[in-house]
């Protein structure tokens, strides 16, 4: 029986480093769900790329409507409303999901789990669906009242034509210069499409709108968006929003956790933690991760490293020798920041 689609899309360009946290996320999604179709979308060049991954080159799916929407929030969005006034970065990650519908769209995808890059799933995926769609929107503790306005799609089972009606909505909201976004800047200033997504759902589902105290007047400012029905993705199992692995319960990757609610499906290593994805998972049972972290560059590196030590270290003088380690680490620190961090430019992951 075939199993669930699994979609994760990197927005950047580039050399993808082997030993990259987004190589160890594909290799452990398609080792734990085999029956899945595993695709990864991105504009990288992808050397050696996983076993069983379907690649799929994002400038094929790109279209004029993914620059016209960059264009209307680089004009209505101030770059102090968003995290460190990193409007690219914010927009990026809009994108995505113009990446991932034009995806589902020419390949008849139905429905599909979309994973950001930075999520492992930790053992098979659910397919017995009581809902439509499902994305981290917890009914408590997210009050419009608050200001936080926040819902994360970045672990998330969606059909097609909430994707779609998504982007227009969020196409509407800029273009009518809503009021809310610009009281979400100003007042709490991390707008993300994590915004985009809560005032969405607020408008598109009855439930979320009264669980989250969104009155009338702020509503009538909203655009109009179909109704769907949209559930919580806890309410299917233990999704992990934010650093599970450091969460008690969890055993490690031989046997993966199990939390309150039962199984853990996925663990998110948001933020700095990204770093910390490959090198556990290098360490656990997936082969394929513990040696695509020998990157050739680092080979190349080291005979060139091996070289210059040979020839310097037979001057016979100081000075010489001193030149010769400065050249070495110099050489060293060269190959690393070009091999390594030559895609990050335009991480929107």
């Amino acid at each position: 029986m075939l199993g669930p689609h699994i979609v994760f899309v990197y927005v950047a360009q580039g050399m993808l480093p082997l030993n990259h946290y987004v190589r160890s996320s594909l290799v452990v999604a398609k080792a734990n769900n085999p029956n899945s179709t595993v695709t990864f979308i991105t504009g990288c060049t992808v050397q050696h790329p996983p076993k069983g991954i379907q690649l799929v080159n994002s400038t094929e799916l790109y279209t004029p409507e993914m620059a016209d929407f960059r264009s209307l929030y680089l004009q209505h969005i101030q770059p102090e409303w968003v995290e460190n006034g990193q409007v690219e970065w914010s927009v990026g990650h809009l994108l995505r999901y113009m990446y991932l519908k034009e995806y589902m769209f020419r390949f008849g995808v139905t429905r599909a789990y979309y994973m950001e890059c930075d999520v492992l799933i930790v053992r098979k995926l659910r397919q017995d669906f009581e809902c439509d769609n499902y994305l981290w929107a917890p009914h408590t503790g997210n009050s419009f009242l608050t200001g936080r306005w926040s819902a994360w799609a970045g672990t998330s089972m969606l059909k097609l034509e909430v994707v779609m009606d998504f982007i227009a909505f969020s196409k509407k909201l800029l273009s009518t210069n809503s009021p809310l976004l610009r009281q979400k800047g100003v007042e709490n200033p991390h707008l993300t499409d994590m915004t985009f997504w809560y005032l969405f759902l607020a408008v598109s589902s009855k439930q979320f709108r009264t669980n989250w105290q969104v009155q009338d007047t702020p509503m009538k400012s909203l655009p109009a968006a179909n109704k769907h029905q949209i559930c919580h993705i806890a309410d299917l199992g233990a999704f992990d929003e934010r650093d599970g692995d450091l969460q008690a319960g969890f055993d490690g990757w031989l046997v993966p956790g199990y939390t309150t609610k039962g199984p853990l499906y996925t663990v998110h290593f948001c933020a700095a933690r990204k770093s910390v994805l490959h090198s556990l998972v290098t360490t656990g049972k997936y082969p394929e991760c513990a040696t695509s972290g020998i990157a050739w560059e680092w080979v190349v590196g080291g005979l060139l490293l091996v070289l210059c030590i040979g020839y310097f270290g037979r001057s016979r003088t100081a000075a010489k020798r001193c030149l010769g380690v400065i050249f070495v680490v110099l050489i060293a620190t060269l190959v690393w920041v070009w091999f390594l961090w030559k895609p990050s430019a335009r991480d929107y992951s």
